[in-house]
């Protein structure tokens, strides 16, 4: 079946946006139906629903799988960017492989910034980060003073100590101004089922991102693909939309770096796990008009430990910031103390030259990289000037330890391309 990458990849890797002085090699996010924001509107449109989200994905990324579909199953690899998926496709016997011998492989790009709080919120919304108004893991919440990790719904400082935010009214359920796709779904009379680990089925973004949907935990792999597959032969010929969402490639790209020989492996044994307990003893019945789409939500790259770009070094930079930067560490967001703005980027392109990019707020808005509709806090959110990484540079303010070997949020290759393959299980 088509291999559409030979032709897509170039044409993601070489846009431009207006306004914006990037580096070359910078690959932009696609909203216009060659991003995973996309996705949701399809998914959408397969279902049989009214329109939900932005545009749908491209034709030619959707017409090879044909019509008549009844659900959708949708395995999400945190992290899994394509550059390293491809290495998969070159496996003898690959699961992969058979999956796009049924269907269609192409490559999307993520959203901006290429991190998992606003590309998941991407996902189930349809929207660009501008317009859904989750910009990165630490964000500057101006209605609650305070900067909170957008995972834990917590205060930075408070460490690991979640859900801090709920105790002063914030409620992950109806914090986004945009719905989500599974009260879409749900208001059509279309069950969506989520697959996640139990440790996060009560975690506020599970909440926030899961509205409208069953939520099913398991423990490992097999537990998921044994809980998929009896799931979807319990319910054969019924129209639904399935979410499963593997979250251990990111977390051994983080801690190990992403060229890790435990990523490649860690990415072949779920595949192979995927094969022997959910796709070979898949019943017919329950193949029939099942659509199945594996991809990322973004990649990663590898950033070594260098102390040149810890910001304790740096107090001069600091003092130039209301707040230390927020949003992520290859994007990073500045709150500028008034009359500093030309010399906090002046700082960032004399102390680290070739390393970042400088981009102010108003030209970062008016460009399309969070998208073309931008929700009213926005703004507020990214502060003055947004500092995006090249290379394997980065910013680090935090008060502990540097362990990250991976990072993403920028704009790099293996940051923003991440598959697309989608295929029919009834062509099995």
């Amino acid at each position: 079946m088509p291999d559409l990458t030979h032709e897509l990849l170039p044409r993601l890797a070489g846009r431009t946006l207006p306004g914006l002085g990037l580096w070359p090699e910078a690959v932009l996010p696609d909203y216009g139906g060659y991003s995973i924001a996309n996705l949701t509107a399809s998914l959408a449109a397969w279902l049989g629903t009214p329109p939900f989200g932005t545009t749908p994905l491209a034709a030619e990324l959707t017409e090879p799988l044909g019509p008549d579909v009844r659900r959708v199953v949708v395995v999400l690899m945190d992290a899994l960017g394509y550059l390293r998926f491809e290495n998969q496709l070159r496996e003898p016997g690959s699961p992969w492989v058979r999956l796009w011998q049924a269907g269609v492989l192409g490559a999307l790009t993520s959203v901006f910034p290429s991190t998992t709080v606003a590309a998941l919120t991407s996902l189930w919304t349809g929207r660009a980060p501008g317009e859904h108004g989750l910009l990165g893991y630490e964000m500057w919440l101006r209605e609650y003073g305070v900067v909170a990790n957008m995972i834990k719904f917590s205060p930075m400082a408070a460490g690991d100590t979640p859900e801090l935010l709920f105790e002063a009214g914030f409620d992950p359920a109806k914090y986004l101004a945009v719905p989500t796709l599974g009260q879409h779904l749900a208001a059509a009379g279309i069950p969506v089922h989520a697959f996640v680990q139990f440790h996060i089925t009560e975690s506020g973004l599970s909440k926030m991102h899961l509205a409208g949907a069953k939520v099913h935990g398991f423990f490992s792999p097999a537990d998921l693909w044994v809980n998929l597959r009896e799931h979807l032969q319990a319910t054969a010929g019924q129209r639904q939309l399935c979410w499963t969402y593997w979250p251990m490639v990111d977390t051994l790209s983080h801690y190990y770096g992403p060229d890790t020989s435990r990523v490649e492996h860690e990415t072949a044994a779920f595949a192979r796990t995927m094969a022997e307990a959910f796709l070979e003893p898949l019943s017919p019945a329950a193949r029939a008009g099942t659509l199945m789409v594996v991809l990322a939500d973004h990649g990663q790259v590898l950033t070594p430990n260098r102390e040149e770009y810890n910001l304790k070094h740096n107090p001069a930079f600091t003092d130039l910031l209301h707040i230390l930067p927020n949003g992520e560490h290859r994007a990073s967001f500045l709150h500028c103390r008034p009359g500093q703005v030309e010399a906090a980027r002046h700082f960032v392109k004399v102390t680290w030259p070739g390393c970042f990019a400088v981009e102010d707020q108003a030209t970062v808005m008016a460009s399309g990289l969070l998208g073309e509709s931008l929700d009213r806090r926005t703004a507020s959110r990214l502060g003055e000037l947004l500092v995006l990484s090249r290379d394997s540079a980065y910013l680090w303010w935090e008060a502990k330890p540097n362990h990250m070997l991976g990072r993403h949020g920028s704009l790099t290759r293996d940051e923003m391309l991440v598959p697309y393959l989608a295929a029919r299980l009834d062509r099995l």
